[in-house]
């Protein structure tokens, strides 16, 4: 299985406990840049439709570097206020992006990664997750998520495979962390795959639900999908290992 060659491998997870997930896949896009996109009052009806997870280029696309907007309406019962409130906002979990993002909730900055230019920088490794607080929402009513995406070149857009909108406190005091047998997380082609990786839940609550993890390579390549059943005690940590044999 010559694919682990010179491969980087992330890791990454989602957890299906408590919380509905509020988002899909489906998001309106327009290439270009322009601040103005990112108000709600602004007016996107006209806008393209593209999936996350999925490249721009693959989507009509091809060959486009440089700036471009994601956007998504969507409404938050009032029903969801308790527990939001409770728990200290919501968790909006973009997965990842090539090369660097901006991200606004209702017109208001509530996280970034990467640089955007002129000092232009990647950070097309690491997962987005960026905290809600309960105030910014308009229950029942429109919310507007907008991202503001620089690519540098090559492949595009919003390429993690999951994103999610859910109440804080779950799987954002959900803590993961690997343990590679090397520092650069490299695999050479005659090896086996094999590393743990550490789930410790960082609050005074019981998570029973469903893990979802992904093995990726810098690539985009997902090379496996595992599921299986998680349950933390408050406070507690439990470790998880993964082989794979050549």
């Amino acid at each position: 299985m010559n694919r682990f060659l010179n491969i980087i491998i992330f890791l990454f997870f989602s957890l299906s406990a408590f919380s509905q997930n509020l988002l899909d896949n489906q998001w309106q896009f327009r290439t270009g840049d322009s601040l103005v996109w990112k108000n709600p009052a602004y007016k996107s009806s006209g806008w393209n439709s593209i999936k996350s997870g999925v490249v721009w280029e693959n989507q009509g696309f091809k060959d486009y570097d440089g700036f471009a907007w994601y956007r998504k309406t969507i409404v938050i019962p009032h029903e969801l206020k308790e527990e939001v409130m409770k728990n200290g906002g919501m968790t909006l979990n973009l997965g990842a992006f090539d090369d660097a993002d901006q991200a606004f909730f209702n017109g208001k900055p509530v996280g970034e990664s990467g640089s955007m230019p002129p000092n232009h920088y990647s950070a097309y490794d690491k997962i987005r997750k960026y905290d809600i607080l309960a105030k910014d929402i308009l229950w029942d009513k429109e919310n507007v998520i907008a991202v503001r995406v620089f690519d540098i070149g090559g492949d595009g857009g919003m390429t993690g495979p999951d994103v999610s909108l859910k109440v804080g406190g779950l799987g954002s005091n959900l803590k993961m962390k690997a343990q590679f047998p090397a520092e650069n997380h490299i695999f050479s082609s005659n090896e086996n795959v094999t590393f743990d990786f550490t789930i410790s839940n960082a609050t005074d609550c019981v998570f029973n639900g469903m893990i979802k993890y992904y093995l990726i390579s810098d690539f985009k390549d997902t090379i496996s999908t595992n599921v299986e059943k998680l349950k933390l005690t408050a406070n507690q940590s439990k470790k998880i290992s993964y082989k794979e044999m050549n």
